[in-house]
């Protein structure tokens, strides 16, 4: 299914913002976790509702973009430069 292209100003609930991150549900709740760290912002509203602001979540995910492979996978076929 293709993500759906939320403006940067709109505020998400839990579940929208899952799928726009590509992570579980059950992640985010975890991520929000006080001895939890490295997850996306937040915003409470009245009676505890949570949302996302899309152009946090979008700025999260930007600031964890490395383009290196994990350690256990570097001698994988796949991650080697001589694979030719």
């Amino acid at each position: 299914m293709p993500r759906k292209r939320w403006p940067p100003s709109a505020v998400l609930t839990t579940a929208q913002a899952s799928h726009h991150v590509g992570l579980a549900v059950s992640t985010l709740e975890k991520l929000r976790h006080p001895e939890a760290e490295g997850g996306p912002p937040w915003v409470t509203l009245l009676r505890g509702a949570i949302r996302y602001r899309v152009a946090d979540l979008d700025e999260w995910l930007a600031a964890r973009v490395t383009g290196r492979t994990h350690p256990r996978c570097a001698d994988c076929p796949l991650n080697r430069k001589d694979r030719g």
